[in-house]
């Protein structure tokens, strides 16, 4: 919870030249870590470490937040499948489809490969759908969505004419996509100065 906590006090408010409200933080820049919170309601709302938190900040001083998650319907995982993600470093996202007024939360498991200590690889993904309960549902089927995670804002689009239930994922060495019904995980060899998905401006 201090994690989360110093993560919400690093937002400041400047007003340059008297004219517009600006919210700045320096240490979010290319950072995906901060990168992913939500403006719901006129309040920022971002996962604390291992996810298990979500944190809600209101921009006008009112009121703050924590929801502790509910964790429901958890996918039954072979021993090596658990093993292996216990192996991993884990990155939590909170994503919101606009279209539908959903809300995600995606595990991101990553571990470096064996040739090369420094480069990371997807092992696996998992998406929970939020409620305002505080439940996380595990879910397989985000319907008719894809979700973009990157160095920049993680968002959510409606498929239209290409493949749907895809995670697409973005970093300096890695691109690849998790198909979530056949848990199929795509090739990854790229590399990236600029790994950032561009959100929708509107």
């Amino acid at each position: 919870m201090s994690l989360l906590l110093s993560r919400l006090s690093k937002l400041r408010l400047e007003e340059p030249a008297m004219k517009t409200v600006l919210w700045l933080s320096s240490s979010w820049v290319h950072n995906s870590a901060f990168a992913d919170q939500l403006n719901v309601n006129d309040m920022f709302r971002m996962p604390g470490s291992g996810g298990h938190l979500i944190g809600s900040w209101d921009r006008f001083g009112k009121q703050h937040k924590f929801q502790r998650l509910q964790f429901k319907n958890l996918p039954e995982l072979t021993k090596a499948k658990r093993e292996l993600l216990y192996s991993c470093s884990v990155s939590e996202h909170l994503v919101e489809s606009r279209t539908t007024g959903e809300t995600f939360l995606v595990k991101w498991f990553r571990k470096a490969t064996p040739k090369c200590l420094s480069k990371m690889k997807t092992r696996g993904v998992m998406v929970f759908k939020l409620d305002e309960q505080g439940k996380a549902v595990y879910t397989r089927d985000i319907g008719e969505l894809n979700i973009f995670i990157s160095k920049s804002e993680a968002f959510c689009l409606p498929a239209g004419s290409i493949p749907s239930n895809f995670v697409e994922l973005l970093d300096f060495d890695e691109m690849t996509n998790v198909c979530l019904d056949g848990y199929f995980i795509g090739p990854g060899n790229f590399t990236s100065m600029a790994p950032y998905f561009i959100p929708p401006q509107k």
